[in-house]
């Protein structure tokens, strides 16, 4: 399509895979601070189980990549809004943030919400509607219903493949 900016795509994949980064490496110091992963996990050890990294390192590690994630989405607004700072550009922003937050809480943090059962649920609004929503509208900077129709069934059916295990 006359929208499609090769920049663009490279960019959201590159914010994509770092905040994948982010929530799996929170993830792992989560899990080792609540105690989830200890001698009886069951699955790959962990770093931080395995004390190949300290508590320090891996928080420092998260910083580092949160501070990454949050580089390259910026970088990923200015490409496609170039210099114009308009609301759309500020929610997305926003969405940002919210994206870092739910990366790094989903096992940290007093109210880890993967504790709750609200892990599919945030995959769902972040890796489905966001995502595919997000990124056609840094693409074509406009948005219909129907693109929510595949980001809808397939995050849901990922859902139900997770917790029917």
């Amino acid at each position: 399509p006359e929208y499609f900016n090769t920049e663009i795509l490279v960019w959201c994949l590159i914010t994509t895979l770092l905040l994948q980064i982010l929530s799996n490496l929170a993830n792992d110091l989560g899990d080792s601070l609540k105690g989830a992963d200890n001698e009886f996990r069951i699955g790959p050890k962990r770093v931080v189980q395995r004390g190949l990294l300290s508590l320090s390192d891996m928080k420092w590690g998260i910083a580092v990549c949160a501070f990454l994630s949050l580089c390259s989405g910026l970088k990923l607004l200015f490409e496609s809004f170039g210099n114009e700072i308009t609301k759309a550009f500020f929610f997305l922003f926003l969405i940002g943030i919210g994206a870092i937050c739910a990366a790094i809480t989903y096992t940290l943090g007093k109210n880890a919400y993967g504790y709750k059962g609200l892990g599919d649920f945030f995959v769902f609004i972040f890796f489905g509607w966001i995502g595919v929503g997000g990124s056609y509208y840094l693409q074509a900077k406009t948005i219909s219903p129907i693109l929510m129709l595949p980001a809808t069934s397939i995050r849901a059916a990922g859902c139900v493949c997770v917790t029917s295990k």
